[in-house]
């Protein structure tokens, strides 16, 4: 027999796929009444918040998971730095790319935060970040000679040295 929890996240899971947020959030809220703390819980609703268009509402319940996951997923990072990044607010964006360069450090496999870095650093100027951050995911999904191409013009914009233009010089000599 299932958990009555179990049962009631998986009818907010169910809810969410097939796109009614109206009914999956209610669902989601029963269960943080019971447990506020639950990491997984409160990313789920996050991501139900961010994928139904509410940026700025998915931010605390992103930042409520990364507070109480006791493992440090890097993947949580991301989805707290993805949701900062499509508030809209400029003052979000600083923390979101800290965000999102702890969440791609601490998991090279969250490869999106590759490209919500991307976005972020181009929204602030950073053209060169912005590069790198884009090759960084092209290498990582396979697309080694965009991921090149991507790199050679980042390293442009970083002095001969920097971890930038070393990063960029290390996509470039990919074998």
């Amino acid at each position: 027999q299932l958990h009555p929890d179990a049962r009631l996240y998986g009818r907010a899971i169910l809810a969410h796929l097939y796109g009614s947020p109206k009914r999956a959030i209610p669902l989601i809220d029963q269960l943080l009444k019971r447990d506020p703390k639950n990491a997984y819980v409160n990313e789920m609703k996050g991501e139900i918040l961010l994928r139904s268009g509410k940026a700025s509402a998915a931010v605390g319940p992103f930042r409520r998971a990364v507070k109480y996951d006791k493992a440090g997923a890097g993947f949580l990072r991301v989805e707290l730095g993805h949701a900062l990044l499509e508030s809209g607010s400029r003052k979000n964006l600083d923390e979101a790319i800290i965000q999102l360069r702890k969440g791609v450090s601490r998991d090279p496999t969250a490869i999106n935060g590759y490209q919500y870095l991307a976005l972020a650093y181009g929204r602030k100027g950073q053209t060169a970040r912005a590069l790198l951050a884009s090759a960084e995911y092209a290498i990582r999904t396979g697309k080694k000679a965009q991921a090149i191409q991507y790199a050679k013009r980042a390293q442009l914009g970083f002095k001969r040295g920097q971890p930038g233009w070393l990063r960029s010089q290390d996509i470039i000599s990919v074998k």
